[in-house]
C-alpha cells in the first residue's frame, strides 16, 4: 500500500508541474469541479485500500484510476490557485496613472546607487475608483543633483507603513530562449504589478512598525543583515555571510556567483537543506541532553519525542529567518513528516517522507516548479535516497579504526551520486555543469557546514560581532581558493541547451547507472547520457539562414545563424550603468543555441 501512496504523490506533483507548462488555464468552475471530483475519488479509493481489489495482482484498473485522479487533482488545484492569483491584477486604465496607496514594506529593501527597490503590501487605495493588486514591486529612485550625483533619501525599513503616490504597470518582461523569465518570477512571488514612487508627491512614513506577524520576522532579518554588513564593512565576502544567515543573496556580486557556478558550490551559499538539518540536529541534541536528565519529564513523554518536536520548531524558526526558500522548506517538511511519524509510531520509509514533503511544498507553493532550486533540491535528495536503496549497511560491524575510512568512502560516494545524478537537470537548467564540483564540495562542505555556518548563526544571539568576523575569516581563504579553481579553463563544461527528451533520457540513464549491483546492463546506461551532449537543434541547410529577432524591449537585436556562420545585428539597448541587453539577453541566447563564435557584429547606431 505504501508504494501506491508514493506513486499517488508523484502523480499529484506531476499534475501541478504540468499546469505550469500550459499556455492557458482551464476555466475556474471546471478546475474546481475536476479537483472536487478527483478528491472524492481519491477518498473512495483510500477507504477501499484494504479490500481484495488492492491485494490481488490484477489491480491495474483501480490503480490507474487512482493515479489519474491524483494527477487531475493536482492539475485542478494548481489551476485554481493560478486563477486566484491572476485575478488580482492592475486594471489597464490605471497603468501609468498617479495612484495614492497606503501599505507596508513587505520584504527586505534593496538599496543601490540608483535608489531602493522593495515589495509593498497594499492595505488601502486612497485614489477614488482606483484598484491596485495586494502586493506590488516598487522602486524609489534617488533624485539627482545638477552634477548627476544622487541625493540622500529617507531610509526605508521592512515592516514600516508608508503612503506613496505611485505609477504602476502590469508585470511585463522580455521572453527569449535561454533568458530570464521576469513575469514568471514576479508571479511566483505574488508581485502583481511593478512601478515607481513619485518622489515629488510627498511620500509619508505613517508608522515605524506595522505590527503584522510577518513584520516581526522581516525586521529581525533586516537588523541581522545590517549587523553583519556593519561588522564586516569592506570585507569581500560579507554578502556570503549574509546569505548563510538570513538567505538574502543580493549582496553577493556577480563575479562571486560566477565562481560558485563554475565550482558547483552554489547550494552552500544559500540556506540549503544541509544547513537546516544541522541546525535542527544541534537544537534537538541539546534538548535531548537536558530532557533525559529529568525523570519527571521522561515519565510523561520520551525524551526523543520532545527533542524531535523542539528541534522541528527551532528549524522552523530558522527557515522563517532564512526567507522560507524552497530547499529550506523542503527539509523542514521532511523533518515535520518524520516527527509526526515518530509521534504516531509509524515513521515511514525515507522515500515516503521525501514524497510527502514534495507534495507539501507544492500545496504550499504550486509555482515552486518554476524555480531551479526546487528541481535541484528535491533531485539531490531523491538521488541520494535512490542510490542508498537496496544496499546493506554493515558499518556498525566494523572496528572503530576503520569507521573513518568508511565515512570518507560514503561521503565520496554521496558526492559522486549527486554530481552524476544532477548532471541532466543542471545541463537542462543552466547549460553548464561543473567538472571540479566533487573536489570543491569535498573541501567546502565540511568547512562551511561544521565551521562557517555555526559561527555565523551564533552571532545572532551573541551581543558582539566576533562570531561574524570569525566566520568570514574561515570562509575567505576557502573562497579565494575556489576562485583559483574556477579560473581553470576546464573547471566547467558549457554547451547548448539540451532538448527536453534528451534530459528525460539522461535522468533515466543516471537512475540505471546508479542502480544497485546486480541490475543487468548498468554499463550500457552511459549510452542514455550521450544524447544530452550530441543532440541539438538541426542547423539551417546550406544556402539558407535562420533569423531570430530577440525581445529586448526598446531597440533591436537580431541573430542571423547559418550552417557554419553567425552574425548579430545590434545588441539591444543599455538598461543602466551595469547592465545592457547584450549581456542579459543576446549572450544567453547565443549560449542557449550553442553559438560560440560570431563572424560579425553590426551596430546600426551608437548606444553609450
Amino acid at each position: 500500500m505504501r508504494s501506491v501512496i508514493g506513486v499517488c504523490f508523484v502523480a499529484f506533483a506531476c499534475g501541478i508541474a504540468l499546469l505550469q507548462t500550459r499556455p492557458f488555464l482551464p476555466p475556474v468552475p471546471g478546475a474546481i469541479a475536476v479537483a472536487g471530483v478527483c478528491l472524492c475519488g481519491l477518498g473512495a479509493a483510500w477507504r477501499r485500500r484494504s479490500s481484495a481489489s488492492w491485494s490481488r495482482a490484477a489491480y491495474a484498473a483501480p490503480l490507474a484510476l487512482t493515479l489519474s485522479g491524483a494527477a487531475l487533482f493536482g492539475f485542478g488545484y494548481a489551476a485554481w490557485r493560478a486563477e486566484t492569483r491572476l485575478a488580482d491584477e492592475l486594471p489597464r486604465v490605471w497603468e501609468g496613472e498617479d495612484i495614492r496607496i497606503v501599505g507596508v514594506v513587505d520584504d527586505l529593501p534593496q538599496a543601490s546607487s540608483r535608489g531602493t527597490r522593495f515589495a509593498f503590501a497594499v492595505e488601502r487605495v486612497a485614489t477614488p475608483r482606483a484598484s491596485v493588486p495586494d502586493r506590488v514591486s516598487l522602486a524609489w529612485h534617488a533624485p539627482r543633483q545638477p552634477d548627476g550625483a544622487a541625493q540622500a533619501m529617507p531610509p526605508i525599513r521592512a515592516g514600516e507603513r508608508w503612503a506613496f503616490t505611485v505609477r504602476l504597470k502590469r508585470p511585463h518582461g522580455t521572453i527569449n530562449p535561454g533568458g530570464f523569465d521576469l513575469e514568471a518570477w514576479l508571479l511566483e512571488r505574488n508581485l502583481r504589478a511593478t512601478g515607481y514612487v513619485r518622489g515629488d508627491a510627498a511620500p509619508q512614513r505613517l508608522a515605524a512598525f506595522a505590527g503584522r506577524s510577518r513584520d516581526y520576522v522581516q525586521q529581525s532579518r533586516e537588523r541581522i543583515r545590517d549587523r553583519i554588513l556593519l561588522a564586516l564593512r569592506d570585507a569581500p565576502f560579507a554578502g556570503v555571510i549574509v546569505a548563510l544567515v538570513i538567505g538574502d543573496q543580493r549582496a553577493i556580486p556577480d563575479a562571486q556567483w560566477t565562481v560558485f557556478n563554475r565550482t558547483g558550490i552554489t547550494h552552500l551559499v544559500s540556506i540549503s537543506g544541509l544547513h537546516v538539518t544541522v541546525f535542527a540536529t544541534i537544537a534537538g541534541a541539546l534538548v535531548f541532553a537536558l530532557a533525559r536528565r529529568s525523570v519527571r519529564i521522561t515519565t510523561l513523554c520520551p525524551a526523543r519525542k520532545i527533542a524531535a518536536t523542539l528541534g522541528l520548531f527551532a528549524a522552523g524558526g530558522y527557515v522563517l529567518l532564512a526567507g522560507a526558500e524552497v530547499p529550506a522548506v523542503r527539509t523542514w517538511a521532511m523533518l515535520a513528516v518524520g516527527t509526526i511519524g515518530l509521534w504516531w509510531g509509524r515513521p515511514g520509509t525515507a522515500g515516503i517522507v521525501w514524497l510527502m514533503a514534495l507534495a507539501a511544498v507544492l500545496v504550499w507553493d504550486p509555482w515552486a516548479t518554476l524555480s531551479p532550486g526546487f528541481w535541484l533540491s528535491f533531485g539531490a535528495v531523491g538521488m541520494l535516497l535512490y542510490a542508498a536503496s537496496g544496499r546493506i549497511d554493515a558499518a556498525d560491524e566494523k572496528p572503530r579504526h576503520a569507521r573513518w575510512k568508511t565515512l570518507i568512502r560514503r561521503s565520496a560516494r554521496a558526492q559522486w551520486v549527486v554530481t552524476l545524478g544532477l548532471t541532466p537537470l543542471t545541463l537542462g537548467l543552466f547549460e553548464q555543469v561543473s567538472l571540479v564540483s566533487p573536489l570543491a564540495n569535498a573541501v567546502a562542505i565540511p568547512i562551511v557546514t561544521a565551521g562557517v555556518v555555526p559561527l555565523a548563526l551564533s552571532g545572532i544571539v551573541l551581543p558582539w560581532d566576533l562570531s561574524f568576523q570569525a566566520a568570514h575569516a574561515l570562509v575567505a581563504p576557502l573562497l579565494q581558493g575556489l576562485e583559483w579553481l574556477a579560473a581553470a579553463p576546464a573547471a566547467a563544461w558549457q554547451q547548448h541547451a539540451p532538448l527536453r527528451w534528451t534530459v528525460v533520457t539522461g535522468v533515466a540513464g543516471t537512475l540505471w547507472l546508479l542502480a544497485p549491483h546486480g541490475v543487468p546492463g548498468r554499463v550500457w546506461a552511459i549510452l542514455w547520457l550521450v544524447p544530452l551532449f550530441v543532440v541539438r537543434e538541426a542547423p539551417p541547410e546550406s544556402g539558407t539562414f535562420r533569423l531570430t529577432v530577440l525581445d529586448v524591449g526598446q531597440g533591436l537585436a537580431a541573430v542571423v545563424a547559418m550552417r557554419h556562420h553567425a552574425l548579430v545585428f545590434d545588441a539591444g539597448p543599455r538598461f543602466h550603468e551595469t547592465a545592457d541587453a547584450g549581456g542579459r539577453i543576446v549572450a544567453p541566447f547565443l549560449r542557449h543555441t550553442g553559438i560560440r563564435y560570431l563572424d560579425g557584429l553590426i551596430v546600426s547606431h551608437v548606444d553609450l
